[in-house]
């Protein structure tokens, strides 16, 4: 399902991360534990997290990430457009990390593996936590080869 609207009600700073696409068109995001609240996925006010989700940016005009410029397309660009804020801990860099992209919209994306929880969903085993979520699941939503998909 594609949802464009309550987009601030999302909350990613508690998801985990691996790469994500970067182009011209578009930014692509797969996020484990997508906090949600106010919104169609969960319209209560308590949050509740999706297991497997794609943050997707249209129209790109700017990313920082952690305040440093990524990508920079601002002279080419016209219309209305809004800072979005994501961040969340890279799973590469075992750190949390922030981003701040212009663009024209943003939606959410899940997949057909989509569950709501009231806790926390971890996709690996840490030294803190044990993952509640399938290995072979986890490596295929984060495969970039799986998510460059969802921009067909």
């Amino acid at each position: 399902m594609v949802y464009e609207n309550s987009f601030e009600q999302i909350v990613t700073f508690e998801g985990y991360y691996k790469s994500y696409l970067l182009n011209k068109e578009a930014m692509v995001i797969p996020y484990v534990n997508i906090g949600i609240s106010n919104h169609p996925l969960n319209p209560s006010n308590q949050l509740k997290h999706l297991n497997f989700g794609y943050i997707i940016y249209f129209d790109i005009a700017l990313v920082k990430y952690n305040n440093t410029i990524i990508f920079d397309n601002t002279e080419l660009k016209y219309g209305s457009y809004t800072f979005y804020y994501s961040g969340g801990i890279n799973l590469d860099l075992h750190a949390g990390t922030e981003f701040q992209i212009l663009a024209k919209k943003a939606r959410l994306q899940t997949t057909d593996k989509m569950q709501l929880s009231d806790s926390f969903w971890v996709p690996y085993d840490t030294t803190a936590q044990k993952s509640n979520m399938s290995n072979s699941d986890v490596d295929h939503f984060f495969d970039p080869n799986s998510f460059r998909n969802v921009l067909k």
